[in-house]
């Protein structure tokens, strides 16, 4: 769904013109660029999650998913520090003033929402390694219907909600992101006693932050490249 709401983005600010079509794009794109390191690096938790599933260790899954949701919380961290140099290239890339000024509240704001993304993306994958990912594509259909009402609500200030144009567009798509990761949290919840020790008490380890660093660098560097 993160590459279908892109698309949606900047066919919805159509109308706006050229210029919030080409910063809608352009911010995907640069969006698209900052984030795919970390979607390869998180990728490594559906490798622990299998190998702990297949244990049947419900103590390691807590702790991997614990940990896996820390390192989404370090990457959001990082990503919004990571903008204010990226936006030197964006203004470079955007041959307007104004066409620079709409990609970087588009960008900004996507990446405000970047633990929502990030932390459903390995939710997802925590669902795939127990089995039981057959109601995601069901998340990720009203993830994409909601991206479409806010951004139709947003963009052109329709039904009384306020005119943002592309902010509004940004605000839409992480909204729609932040939903997605409620539903499968909560869905999570619901199955919890099934595949966690409720009572097995979380800490931060360094153990399982290298591990998951060990085996996610390589795949950072390979989607990178």
């Amino acid at each position: 769904s993160y590459h279908v709401m892109g698309i949606i983005d900047v066919f919805m600010v159509g109308k706006l013109g050229g210029e919030a079509i080409a910063a809608v794009g352009l911010g995907a794109t640069f969006l698209w660029f900052m984030v795919a390191p970390f979607e390869g690096f998180l990728d490594s938790s559906l490798i622990l999650f299998s190998k702990a599933f297949g244990r049947n260790d419900k103590s390691e899954l807590k702790s991997l998913l614990f940990h896996e949701l820390l390192y989404c919380l370090l990457i959001s961290i990082f990503l919004i520090g990571l903008f204010f140099i990226v936006k030197y290239l964006l203004d470079y890339a955007s041959g307007s003033e104004r066409v620079f000024q709409l990609a970087s509240e588009y960008l900004f704001i996507n990446i405000l929402g970047s633990f929502a993304f990030t932390s459903g993306w390995v939710l997802n994958r925590f669902l795939i390694a127990i089995k039981r990912n057959k109601i995601t594509p069901l998340f990720s259909i009203t993830s994409v219907l909601i991206n479409i009402l806010f951004n139709y609500l947003l963009i052109y200030g329709n039904y009384g909600f306020p005119e943002l144009g592309v902010q509004g567009a940004a605000i839409a798509t992480v909204f729609s992101r932040v939903i997605f990761f409620l539903f499968m949290m909560i869905y999570i919840f619901k199955i919890k006693q099934q595949y966690f020790h409720v009572h097995h008490k979380l800490l931060i380890s360094k153990e399982y932050l290298t591990r998951i660093f060990k085996l996610g660098l390589p795949l950072a560097q390979t989607t990178l490249i």
